[in-house]
């Protein structure tokens, strides 16, 4: 599996070098005679779509407190240099506080709990920061040399089961479980400011909010992603971050996520804070998320015409706001690890998006 990944990782890499590169028509001349079945592909001298780059997950590296970061020091060298020497990685989302960075210290990460009643208060001992701690130093410090120069943080609100407490507050009294989220959200890019002096460019604040794994619970709406982007924007400003901005909404699907992103960028109060549109191409078995469905309709000629429309719809709101917009997950795509079909349908799926 890792080397299925690691292959994939190059041809994302090879696509992205090649975005940008004019190629004089002469050079590309045949020097031998064309047979009936040969094509010459001709680069022209035109514009160029501006990618950001390329993202990989960092989970399999490092995940909690020695949670499944069984790498020895060699193969962990070993990794990294693969995903960001040899690839040429540049991307990625370090999930050092979702959930479990958010739990009480002594808890032994069965229980989260709020840190304290003042949601702009930070008791730092019912924070565990271990997570970060260790993405830093396994990963971070190992792989930043190697060019891994904008990765973001993986802030997220989670009322489902990272902070279920959240979940019942709103109940009881959403203005203060607004402030609460805004509070989860700052929190850790608090941390890597005042401890590692780290303030990336980018936060991620939500991830499948409403749908999929539905990471905010207790009959949340589109208000409380309007509403939560709004507080965790300004409480992050008023403790000095002027130039952070939000990934958002990172929702299960291409509409939800359309459909999410649209609210959020309706209200001018939270469009300021918003830097990234990003969407997932799921459920499982999907058009873009699973092999058999990209090779059966793209692979074969004949792209889905509703994800091809959605994705224009989706290009077009991020034009409309000169807003970036990243697909920014996909996986178990179902193919067999040894098969050549899962590295031709993800360079296809590239192709599309």
């Amino acid at each position: 599996m890792l080397r299925q990944l690691t292959i994939a990782l190059v041809l994302i890499f090879l696509s992205a070098c090649g975005g940008g590169t004019s190629i004089p028509t002469e050079e590309l001349t045949p020097t031998v005679p064309l047979g009936p079945a040969d094509v010459v592909v001709v680069v022209t001298n035109t514009d160029y779509q501006t990618m950001d780059g390329f993202g990989a997950t960092t989970l399999s590296l490092v995940w909690g407190t020695g949670l499944g970061n069984t790498l020895t020091i060699s193969q962990r060298q070993r990794a990294i240099e693969a995903v960001y020497q040899d690839v040429g990685i540049n991307l990625g989302g370090l999930e050092a506080a979702t959930p479990n960075d958010l739990f009480g210290a002594s808890s032994g990460y069965m229980e989260a709990v709020n840190d304290d009643n003042d949601p702009l208060n930070f008791n730092w001992s019912n924070f565990n920061t271990l997570g970060s701690d260790d993405m830093k130093s396994s990963l971070v410090d190992l792989a930043e040399p190697l060019g891994f120069s904008d990765y973001y943080l993986a802030s997220k609100v989670n009322s489902a089961w990272g902070s279920p407490w959240l979940a019942t507050l709103r109940g009881d009294d959403y203005n203060a479980y607004i402030a609460e989220a805004a509070e989860l959200v700052a929190a850790m890019p608090i941390y890597w400011r005042d401890n590692f002096s780290i303030s990336p460019r980018l936060i991620s604040p939500m991830n499948e909010p409403l749908n999929g794994n539905v990471e905010l619970r207790a009959g949340a709406d589109k208000g409380d992603l309007v509403d939560i982007i709004k507080a965790a924007g300004l409480r992050l400003t008023d403790e000095g971050f002027t130039d952070v901005k939000f990934i958002v909404p990172a929702s299960e699907t291409e509409q939800r996520s359309y459909d999410e992103a649209t609210a959020i960028l309706a209200d001018p109060d939270a469009r300021q804070y918003v830097g990234v549109i990003a969407y997932h191409p799921y459920p499982y078995g999907s058009k873009y998320a699973g092999i058999s469905p990209i090779l059966s309709t793209s692979g074969s000629g004949n792209p889905d015409p509703d994800r091809i429309a959605v994705r224009e719809r989706l290009r077009d709101l991020g034009a409309t706001y000169g807003i970036p917009l990243w697909m920014t997950e996909v996986s178990n795509g179902g193919v067999d690890v040894r098969s050549f079909d899962g590295l031709r349908a993800r360079a296809i799926h590239i192709h599309d998006e």
